[in-house]
């Protein structure tokens, strides 16, 4: 069985808590990486993208399997300007790329 969970802004309001513009966005993470955790546990193949920073790999420690890509930042208007970034894909699954 597998989920998708799009995260948001609006992402605690599943969890039945209040959204609040003062939380730190790391708090997000935490959510997202217990809700990842419920969900793996039952069986629920699950897969999560988010930025290659050690805390949030030190949030999958234990049931996941981390993985780091490389892609390239589009934001910049100036090709020249657009520099690559380390993402961290994580996955409840062994991924082979």
């Amino acid at each position: 069985m597998s989920a998708l969970l799009k995260v948001s802004t609006n992402f605690p309001r599943c969890l039945g808590m209040k959204r609040n513009k003062l939380r730190p966005p790391s708090f997000y993470s935490v959510c997202c990486s217990k809700v990842a955790q419920t969900l793996a546990v039952k069986g629920i193949s699950v897969i999560v993208s988010n930025a290659a920073h050690p805390l949030i790999k030190q949030q999958y420690d234990g049931l996941f399997y981390k993985t780091e890509l490389g892609r390239n930042s589009l934001i910049a208007a100036n090709p020249s300007r657009q520099t690559k970034f380390t993402e961290l894909l994580i996955s409840s699954f062994p991924v082979r790329l």
